[in-house]
C-alpha cells in the first residue's frame, strides 16, 4: 500500500501544476489520496505561488465534489452501502435534513459530494457550499506555509489530524455563525413585512 502511496504522489508530483490539479479532483471523487501533501511541497518549492497552489487544488476538488454529485445522482443506495455503514449514511442525511448545503462546509470529503447527490441535495446550494469549505481548508493550509515555511511540512505532517479538527471547527464556526446570521436577518424582515 506504501508502495501505491510512494508511487501515486511521485506520479502527481512530476506533472506539476496539472498534477495537483489532477489529484485534487480525484481526491474528492473516489482516491483516497490527500491533495494536501501535494500542495504542501509545492508550497515549499515556490513559496510565493502557494496561494496559486491552493486554488488550484480548490478548483480541481470543487470539479471532482461535482463529478461525485453526479455520479451521486445516477447511483443507488446499495451502491454506497457497500463503503459506508447505513448508521453513517442516516447521520449525514439527517445533517442534510437539517442543514441543508451548510452542511458540506464541514464535511468537504470524498463521499461526501456522492452522498449529496444520492439524496438530491439542491445543485446550486451544491456547489456553493462544497467549493467554499475546500476553498477555507487549503487557504489555511497555504497561510500555515507562508507563515511558518519548512516547519509547515514537518507541523501537517505531524500534526495532521489536529490541524484537520481545527480547520473543520474553523469551518463549523464560520458555518454556524453565518447559518444564525442568515437566519436572523430573514426572521428581521418577516416582521418588518407583519
Amino acid at each position: 500500500m506504501l508502495d501505491l502511496l510512494h508511487g501515486s504522489m511521485h506520479f502527481f508530483i512530476i506533472h506539476g501544476i496539472w498534477g495537483l490539479f489532477l489529484l485534487a479532483f480525484l481526491e474528492t471523487s473516489f482516491f483516497p489520496v490527500p491533495a494536501d501533501i501535494v500542495l504542501v511541497i509545492f508550497g515549499l518549492m515556490k513559496p510565493h505561488c502557494v496561494l496559486w497552489y491552493a486554488l488550484v487544488a480548490t478548483i480541481g476538488s470543487s470539479l471532482g465534489g461535482i463529478f461525485g454529485y453526479i455520479i451521486g445522482i445516477n447511483a443507488r443506495m446499495p451502491i454506497l452501502l457497500r463503503w459506508i455503514s447505513k448508521k453513517r449514511i442516516a447521520r449525514i442525511e439527517r445533517l442534510f435534513e437539517k442543514y441543508g448545503g451548510w452542511a458540506l462546509m464541514v464535511a468537504g470529503f470524498a463521499p461526501i459530494s456522492y452522498i449529496a447527490g444520492l439524496f438530491k441535495l439542491n445543485w446550486i446550494v451544491f456547489s456553493i457550499t462544497f467549493t467554499a469549505g475546500r476553498a477555507i481548508k487549503f487557504a489555511i493550509e497555504a497561510i500555515l506555509i507562508i507563515a511558518l515555511g519548512e516547519k509547515a511540512s514537518e507541523l501537517i505532517r505531524n500534526h495532521h489530524k489536529e490541524i484537520t479538527t481545527l480547520t473543520t471547527a474553523i469551518i463549523t464556526g464560520t458555518v454556524i455563525i453565518t447559518y444564525l446570521l442568515v437566519k436572523y436577518i430573514k426572521n428581521r424582515r418577516q416582521k418588518k413585512q407583519n
